[in-house]
């Protein structure tokens, strides 16, 4: 991915992940450290904090996912790989994990815009503060769209690679 680096949509795209993490994890932080003020220090509440703090953390959550899919840095469950020495095949193994990560992304951005789609024409919306529902479901949607995409740059990545040791090895 190294070729991208150069362009402004990459470039603000990835700032716009990175500016999304930081501060919607300090809004956050601080709204729990409100919350626990409130409540210990001066025995009441702030009703309907909890509401809040969920659609902040559901957009950390799934630009994070996105982030770590871009960094290459989520959790794998990279087994069979680690146990493979044939070079060929493992790198095949990977190029398919990714491939198939990248296809259950697909089906992710689908099923998410099914949901997306269904707040935004019933007009849900949360009990307490009225937000839509769609403001922290498109955070689901957003984040699979952003994963799709950069699983699919790593997979056309490994899937070169796949292609340079098997015609190295012929």
């Amino acid at each position: 991915m190294e070729k991208k680096s150069n362009s402004i949509i990459w470039n603000g795209l990835l700032s716009l992940q990175r500016n999304i993490m930081f501060y919607f994890s300090l809004i956050i932080a601080v709204s729990i450290t409100v919350g626990a003020i409130l409540r210990y220090v001066f025995k009441t509440n702030l009703y309907g904090m909890e509401e809040i703090i969920a659609i902040f953390a559901f957009w950390l959550y799934f630009v994070g996912g996105a982030y770590g899919a871009y960094e290459d840095s989520h959790i794998k469950a990279d087994v069979v790989s680690s146990f493979v020495s044939n070079k060929k095949l493992k790198f095949s193994l990977i190029a398919f994990s990714t491939g198939a990560t990248a296809l259950f992304c697909i089906v992710g951005i689908y099923l998410a815009w099914g949901m997306l789609s269904f707040s935004f024409l019933r007009g849900t919306q949360t009990p307490v503060w009225r937000v839509p529902l769609w403001i922290p479901q498109g955070s689901v949607f957003f984040g699979f769209v952003l994963m799709a995409f950069y699983f699919s740059i790593h997979f056309k990545d490994r899937l070169q690679k796949v292609k340079e040791i098997y015609s190295k090895h012929m």
